[in-house]
């Protein structure tokens, strides 16, 4: 048996969880390596039977209501009994080595200390402390699902944390946080390997992540109440990065009018030092041509996956 487990939330993902398992399943089935999968959604027409039959070992659980996504990860980082938990989205579809690789990395470090590895960066570096993940930190980035494995035996003292942002669609971030706020000297690991080999289009709002994000700067300025250098500093990360979302979802996800305005005004609040001439330019732009920023990426650096930024 390992001592990782791989949890798969999903919501009305059939074909995309299926076509995960047929990449993973052929993985995991000689190592004893734990698949938990969480379906949010009580109508599904998933069939544990046959799911059992073609991947024996996998475990379901189906909630008896739509609990909401961040819940949904909460309930696997419950349910696993492992020290390490890999929280996967169905939309990441993993390399078919992927698992080698992972167990191979958590052998190497085998550091009882490690809170979490960040895996696919740009780098693989040991860091330590809360400064240090502020510091580095990429919030564009960072911390969404399929991107971080936990250690739980670690996180179990900050869970209920979770629950203070659990409609914040940033419930893993803010435990991360929080743990090392309490327990700062502890490592945390940045690796280069990426388990995943493509990302399929996003099913996220990017209106519900702003106004979700606004909610959590409130518990972040709680939370680094005893260190106001730190939180600007995040403060700062968080404001670039939604920023970045705002326009995505002007271009992408055609975001109306007035909360394009609304959510501009209160992200440059923030902040108001930080607000440049090409922020405004883009803003401008955008009132009067939605797809400005969809243009931008295209030309100027080469974007093109439309479908990333696309509700399904």
């Amino acid at each position: 048996m390992t001592d990782l487990t791989i949890c798969i939330p999903v919501y009305k993902d059939k074909d995309y969880l299926l076509r995960q398992l047929d990449v993973l399943y052929p993985q995991v089935r000689s190592i004893g390596l734990i698949i938990k999968i969480f379906d949010n959604d009580p109508y599904s027409d998933f069939s544990i039977a046959n799911l059992s039959i073609e991947y024996p070992g996998i475990q379901y659980f189906c909630h008896p209501l739509n609990v909401g996504a961040d819940m949904n990860i909460l309930t696997s980082l419950l349910s696993c009994e492992t020290k390490w938990v890999w929280v996967l989205s169905v939309n990441d579809v993993v390399r078919i080595d992927c698992i080698d690789h992972l167990l191979n990395l958590l052998c190497f470090h085998k550091n009882e200390d490690t809170l979490f590895y960040h895996l696919g960066q740009s780098s693989s570096k040991v860091y330590y402390g809360i400064e240090d993940l502020v510091r580095i930190v990429n919030y564009e980035d960072s911390f969404t699902i399929s991107r971080c494995i936990y250690n739980r035996y670690k996180l179990r003292e900050v869970l209920p944390d979770y629950l203070r942002v659990v409609k914040t669609n940033q419930g893993q971030a803010y435990m991360l946080f929080s743990y090392l706020m309490s327990n700062k000297e502890t490592s945390f690991i940045l690796t280069e390997y990426d388990p995943i080999h493509s990302y399929l289009p996003s099913q996220w709002s990017k209106r519900v992540f702003i106004m979700g994000t606004f909610r959590i700067l409130k518990d972040y300025r709680k939370l680094f109440h005893s260190d106001k250098l730190l939180f600007r500093l995040l403060q700062d990360k968080v404001q670039k990065m939604l920023y970045f979302q705002l326009f995505i979802a002007r271009s992408y996800q055609r975001l109306e009018m007035h909360l394009f305005v609304l959510f501009f005004v209160k992200i440059t609040l923030i902040n108001f030092l930080k607000l440049d001439k090409f922020k405004i330019y883009c803003f401008i732009r955008m009132v009067f041509q939605r797809k400005y920023y969809m243009i931008y990426r295209r030309k100027q650096l080469g974007i093109s996956l439309e479908a990333d930024f696309v509700i399904i």
